[in-house]
């Protein structure tokens, strides 16, 4: 029996708890879908919630995080399977980041005489510094940062899961309005609003991030072969703190394919090098660099 949906597309992921869509048209109320494990093992019937503008259903939450499944359509006595298998993805959403911030000196007293210069300081032991997020609707993330001794709050408006504005506020209650430009999906351009010439740039090869240019400075990234889900890696590597956050949280469309094993900063040869670990379902948890002591780690909470 020849199949009498057109257009069919499968979804390639399937987000467990949540609703997903195959694409096409000419579904009826006879369309059930089923998920095929590697052992051929069928789960029951999934949840239809509407048949409108593709066939939308819901998947079970007991699915094997990182699996691979085939997706079953029935309908009118026929039965049609997907060529390539859907990967099931435990959804989850960042709740905290603790970044190790270096110790500094800090200048407590001046001379007013010659030779002009600081005559007495104290030093500002290491901390980790904190953020958290709230989630305050589809479209709006706050992000909070404590301990900071630049910013106080960044604010993303958020559009088809990418930033398209964000306002940054910092320690001195200064806000600045940033536009986001994104081609093909990725982010290639950040603009503050009002102005023409952008404050950062990059380009793609490969389906990873290849150069960031940002205030006169180019940094190239070399790639292996680990992932991570949940967050754009390349980007937590830049100087611009905001556009770090939207890394963190994956908000910067399409994601880089892998994990950079190295980069290079501005007048380097040797290349910093990076290493990162996640959890079972994929996400990264930790993610170290050469140059420091500690690593970044990475708490999540699941999406229901």
């Amino acid at each position: 029996m020849s199949n009498p949906i057109k257009n069919l597309v499968y979804p390639t992921e399937l987000h467990m708890g949540q609703n997903m869509t195959i694409q096409g048209k000419g579904f009826n109320s006879t369309a059930k879908v089923y998920l095929e494990d590697i052992d051929g093992k069928r789960s029951e019937a999934l949840e239809i919630i509407s048949t409108e503008n593709g066939l939308t259903c819901h998947v079970p939450s007991n699915l094997k995080s990182q699996a691979f499944y085939t997706i079953v359509l029935t309908q009118d006595g026929g039965e049609w399977k997907s060529e390539i298998k859907a990967v099931a993805l435990l959804i989850k959403r960042l709740n905290s980041i603790m970044i190790p911030v270096a110790g500094y000196w800090e200048y407590t007293a001046w001379s007013e005489e010659e030779p002009w210069g600081p005559t007495d300081s104290i030093w500002i032991a290491p901390k980790q510094n904190t953020t958290t997020f709230e989630y305050n609707t589809v479209n709006q993330i706050k992000v909070v940062v404590h301990n900071s001794i630049e910013y106080s709050s960044i604010t993303f408006e958020v559009k088809n899961n990418q930033v398209e504005t964000c306002t940054v506020l910092d320690v001195w209650d200064e806000s600045y309005v940033y536009e986001w430009t994104y081609n093909e999906g990725y982010l290639t351009q950040i603009t503050e609003a009002g102005t023409q010439e952008p404050i950062w740039e990059a380009t793609y090869s490969d389906y990873n991030l290849k150069d960031i240019m940002t205030y006169g400075s180019n940094i190239p990234f070399e790639y292996g072969t680990q992932y991570a889900y949940g967050v754009n890696v390349p980007l937590l590597l830049t100087d611009d703190t905001f556009i770090k956050y939207a890394g963190f949280l994956g908000l910067t469309g399409r994601n880089s394919k892998n994990i950079p094993k190295k980069y290079y900063l501005t007048g380097s040869e040797e290349g910093i090098h990076i290493e990162g670990s996640t959890d079972n379902d994929g996400y990264l948890t930790n993610l170290s660099l050469s140059t420091e002591n500690e690593a970044r780690i990475f708490t999540y909470e699941v999406v229901q």
